[in-house]
């Protein structure tokens, strides 16, 4: 992890409580140990990040009281690069 994501990270985890009261389900945007803002999109909060600091990578979250797990679909062994047919 690098040394501004644990930074953002910790700084989210300080204002964390707070902001869930004020703005449960909005998406905030921190750079470094500042908190930019809260928006009612994630898309908002990346528009003002890029627009305040350019294309740089950017630390927003959802605020929600639990997290839903990031599930990733795994490819089976030999099939890399194959065609995945579309759902029906």
């Amino acid at each position: 992890m690098s040394a501004r994501l644990a930074m953002e990270s910790a700084t989210f985890e300080t204002v964390k409580e707070r902001l869930l009261a004020e703005h449960r389900g909005k998406f905030v945007l921190i750079h470094g140990s500042e908190v930019i803002g809260v928006f009612d999109t994630q898309g908002d909060a990346l528009v003002e990040g890029y627009r305040r600091f350019g294309y740089v990578d950017l630390f927003t979250k959802r605020l929600v009281r639990r997290e839903r797990p990031l599930t990733l679909a795994s490819v089976p062994p030999g099939r890399r690069g194959s065609k995945v047919p579309a759902p029906r």
